[in-house]
């Protein structure tokens, strides 16, 4: 566009609002689809000559090379509206949703030399239609062309409603699919991802997790360190199946802390070529990053656990009050809440 707008700067160059491209050579793949589906168009010469800005001449005949044409080749506007002022006519009437050739009509005229040219549009977007047509009618009779009264209007016929269907047929994406059916494996772990390799994401809050608040140090929760072995448990378990599942050398970073308006997002990655989990967690709304807070191996395994035999505590040890050790947990600043305090029975000895 700019170099036609250097190379001629008189003329008016605009971009049109369409994603098509008629009269060019992009069209020519689809003309023989378009003569299939066209097919032999029979018409008669009408009572009126038509000056048609396909060829720029009187034209009579209107079959499917016509159309073609009409498609594809270069609009013959200038040329048409010359023919139709040296034939006399200096009345036009834009039949169409808006005004888009009226303006092009007056100034080919003007080109020409003539400045006495009406050009008139019968509709313009975004205007009222009724005053549009009034002004069109008004402005014809004024350049001097003659109505014929006699003639009435028919009555407008009210077509019958097309019976629309408003139900909605949504296709959804695979992801969307996942999202809103796929079963969670488990709550603390979430969703699996979409990715390359298998990944699993949530997001934690004391409200959707309010068993959390009983797991406090010196008076902050803590998201508990068996959490992190439990959403490792669950993601290979969801990645491998039925079976059992062994993690090694698990190591916690840091401790994540979380607070009542808190939201706490988590991911979880699996390595299969190196065995290695990890969990990352990170603040909505805080943290510009992801932190690392625990990792360890995992490894399926088809062998079935047995129950120990033999007795559970070594002869020397002495049973310990549960309620004492929860007491003098809490005096080391552990403090745990019901949901946590799941010790049955406790033994201890002086080395353990």
């Amino acid at each position: 566009m700019e170099n036609i707008s250097a190379a001629y700067p008189d003329v008016l160059v605009r971009r049109m609002q369409m994603d098509f491209a008629w009269h060019s050579h992009l069209l020519d793949e689809v003309e023989d689809w378009f003569r299939s589906e066209l097919g032999e168009v029979d018409t008669r010469e009408g009572r009126i000559p038509i000056v048609s800005t396909v060829t720029g001449m009187i034209e009579t005949r209107f079959d499917a090379d016509y159309w073609w044409h009409n498609l594809r080749q270069p609009v013959s506007f200038t040329k048409g509206i010359s023919l139709c002022i040296d034939l006399g006519i200096d009345t036009f009437l834009e039949l169409g949703p808006h005004r888009t050739l009226t303006p092009l009509a007056k100034g080919v005229a003007q080109d020409r030399g003539v400045n006495n040219v009406v050009s008139v549009t019968s509709l313009e977007r975004k205007a009222d239609d009724f005053r549009t047509l009034a002004r069109a009618e008004a402005d014809l009779f004024v350049a001097g062309v003659e109505f014929d009264r006699a003639q009435r209007g028919n009555p407008l016929t009210q077509m019958p409603r097309l019976p629309w269907n408003n139900q909605q047929l949504k296709e959804l994406s695979e992801e969307t699919e996942s999202f809103l059916f796929d079963p969670v494996p488990h709550p603390l772990l979430g969703r699996r991802d979409f990715a390359s390799t298998p990944s699993w994401s949530s997001e934690v809050t004391l409200k959707s997790f309010k068993y959390l608040v009983d797991h406090r140090v010196s008076d902050d929760v803590l998201f508990p360190a068996v959490g992190f072995v439990e959403i490792m448990g669950a993601a290979l378990r969801d990645y491998f199946g039925d079976g059992s599942v062994e993690l090694r050398d698990f190591k916690l970073h840091e401790a994540t802390s979380i607070s009542n308006d808190d939201i706490v997002m988590f991911a979880t990655h699996f390595d299969p070529v190196t065995s290695r989990l990890v969990i990352h967690t990170m603040h909505r709304g805080f943290d510009r990053g992801w932190h690392l807070r625990a990792e360890a191996y995992g490894f399926r395994h088809d062998y079935k656990l047995e129950r120990a035999s033999g007795p559970l505590f070594e002869a020397d040890m002495q049973a310990v009050d549960k309620i004492e050790f929860y007491r003098l947990a809490e005096r080391h600043g552990l403090q745990y809440g019901p949901a946590f305090q799941l010790l049955n029975e406790l033994h201890a000895n002086d080395d353990r």
